[in-house]
């Protein structure tokens, strides 16, 4: 009995000392599947400056994640994110899905590049991940006991989340019709609900909602801007004919 209790106890001391090596490696764990997932999913380098998960009190961040423009495009990054900050409900940690309270990404710096067909970097980001997302959900789904041998992946993994925000998005546009330098916005804060729902969504699928969710809003100001632009210019020119029919009356000479 004293054997069996030793060797017990023995176990439990090593099955410790396993998880807090774990945890103490979880961050470059993390940290090497942002980069390594990352770039295969979106074709482009993914780079991370920093992670920190605290288990324990439920949060994370990661820092400094850029991800690089496709060949052809002015500037070297399409994305830089300072900051993204997780609320894990550490419940859900050993389930699937995962359930993050909150994902705040905060004040990222995005460069949109739209071309004279219409089509931009970020287009070229998202059919890349719209390709590998489809080829993952075409795999064959596994029988029961392949499922419960096989060990889990990042591809396995379903995150659900209660409130997804991208806070102050700071956006670079460039576009044919405004001329060598880019023009400057700062877009909306962008807030989804119940991003995955109940049964979650895989870290692909949420990779594509972030990127279409801050491409359509770019794309909103993009048109704006464009907006503005013919209606200043409408203005200018209406502003031009009352000017010269009233100066006409006036006798007034008026400088083009």
């Amino acid at each position: 009995m004293k054997k069996f209790l030793f060797v017990l106890l023995m176990l439990v001391v090593v099955v410790v000392a396993v998880v807090f090596v774990f945890l103490q490696k979880l961050d470059g764990i993390v940290e090497n599947a942002i980069e390594t997932k990352g770039t295969e999913a979106l074709g482009q380098k993914v780079s991370v400056a920093a992670v920190n998960i605290e288990l324990k009190n439920g949060m994370g961040e990661i820092s400094g994640l850029t991800i690089a423009n496709p060949e052809g495009f002015a500037d070297p990054d399409a994305f830089q994110m300072d900051l993204i900050r997780l609320a894990i409900d550490v419940k859900s940690i050993s389930k699937n899905p995962v359930v993050l309270n909150e994902l705040i990404i905060e004040a990222p710096v995005v460069s949109l590049e739209i071309q004279e067909d219409g089509s931009s970097n970020l287009d070229e980001i998202i059919a890349h991940l719209k390709a590998q997302n489809a080829k993952q959900e075409a795999q064959p789904t596994p029988t029961a006991t392949a499922e419960a041998e096989k060990a889990p992946t990042a591809e396995d993994l379903l995150i659900a989340i209660g409130t997804l925000k991208i806070a102050g998005v700071e956006l670079s546009l460039r576009h044919p019709k405004f001329g060598d330098e880019p023009k400057e916005f700062v877009l909306p804060d962008i807030s989804l609900k119940n991003v995955g729902g109940d049964e979650g969504i895989t870290a692909l699928g949420l990779t594509e909602v972030v990127v279409e969710s801050i491409a359509k809003e770019g794309a909103k100001q993009a048109l704006k801007a464009e907006a503005n632009k013919q209606a200043s210019k409408l203005l200018n020119k209406a502003s031009s004919s009352l000017m010269k029919k009233f100066s006409s009356e006036e006798n007034i000479e008026v400088d083009e």
